[in-house]
């Protein structure tokens, strides 16, 4: 097993419904619709993929790192490869997309509600859906993220703490300039935002729109942005009465920039990888070509990747968008399960890539 096709062959082969649906979906030429409607309604059968759309149900919150959390139920079904029009997915996701289209959505002012609904917009573009409130409020956002790239701003801290900062946070957290956190949100990009601009569907792409992205993609890829502090720090959210600090999390760090992989980097690694592949700044810079050479280390003498479990954990309670949840087989004890998931990643890596 040597060449692309013959790998791509042994995945469909010996793979579990999640990886032989993706590799026929994203990776075989010219698959036999027969085929693709098989792969699909074995998909929709699975016990793992039934146990994560069921788990919409009881979906409390947005953002958490329980299984009750919207962005973990739906950041893993699009992991699957499940999208608009697949089984009862349309039905289950109604009320969140009913949610961003509510005329009160669009008044929600502070951090929560920002991140809120920054994090429910990307995950339903990530499985496909393209509604007109998803686009007002994308763009949007879109907006808001450039004008701080376009400033080139990144002294994001006040000089000194404020006098009302909690005694709690000080000298552990710097307080954000209040620039960068009108009406109590935060206008830095979160990595949330990343997974939004990289699921935009291509008819929302004008050339404005593609510039927009250029330059915040442009401001993460930026040497000052990836030394900030991970977690940026915490701001004053004056849209409360009374006002109230937070801390701020989820800035989009790059997982091995300017160094190795840590403990907690590494679980990352890939899905970093795999959301900067979307954007043709990042597929040239060195940070990425050197990650990808790095993934190469893993490559096996047939053809196929093995990377360590450490790079692709599932546990029970974690946050998807820190590689909590990056599992595809239903049975991943194995080293084969390991290396079929490894090869499924990276082929469709490979192929965004070179877009």
């Amino acid at each position: 097993m040597t060449t692309p096709r013959e790998t791509i062959e042994w995945l469909l082969e010996t793979g579990g419904p999640v990886v032989r649906w993706l590799t026929l979906t994203s990776l075989a030429p010219e698959p036999d619709p027969k085929a693709v409607k098989s792969a699909r309604d074995t998909l929709l059968a699975a016990p793992h993929v039934r146990l994560w759309l069921d788990r919409i149900s009881g979906v409390t919150q947005l953002h958490n790192s329980g299984n009750n959390s919207f962005e973990n139920v739906a950041g893993k079904l699009a992991e699957f490869g499940l999208r608009t029009g697949m089984g009862d997915l349309d039905t289950r996701l109604q009320p969140y997309r009913a949610w961003i289209a509510s005329p009160d959505r669009a008044t929600d002012l502070g951090m929560m509600a920002e991140l809120n609904r920054v994090l429910c917009i990307a995950h339903l573009l990530r499985l496909g859906y393209d509604d007109a409130a998803l686009r007002e409020h994308a763009l949007t956002r879109l907006e808001t993220m450039h004008r701080v790239a376009a400033s080139g701003r990144f002294d994001i801290f006040l000089p000194e703490d404020p006098p009302d900062l909690p005694k709690a946070y000080r000298g552990r957290y710097r307080v954000v300039d209040p620039w960068f956190t009108r009406g109590g949100a935060c206008a830095l990009p979160y990595v949330h935002d990343l997974q939004m601009l990289a699921a935009l569907p291509e008819e929302w792409r004008t050339e404005r729109v593609v510039q927009m992205i250029d330059r915040v993609v442009r401001y993460v890829l930026a040497q000052e942005y990836q030394a900030l502090p991970k977690g940026y720090g915490c701001l004053r959210d004056d849209s409360l009465s009374p006002p109230r600090y937070y801390v701020l999390g989820w800035n989009a760090d790059l997982p091995g920039y300017g160094g190795p992989l840590g403990r907690l980097t590494q679980q990352y690694f890939v899905l970093s990888l795999e959301m900067m592949a979307a954007f043709p700044r990042a597929r040239k810079h060195r940070w990425f070509l050197e990650s990808v050479a790095r993934l190469d280390e893993y490559r096996t003498g047939r053809g196929t990747w093995l990377l360590p479990r450490s790079w692709l954990q599932e546990r029970p309670v974690a946050y998807w968008v820190a590689g909590g949840h990056m599992g595809l087989e239903q049975n991943r004890r194995s080293r084969a399960a390991i290396e079929r998931e490894s090869t499924v990643r990276i082929l469709r890596l490979r192929e965004r890539s070179e877009q």
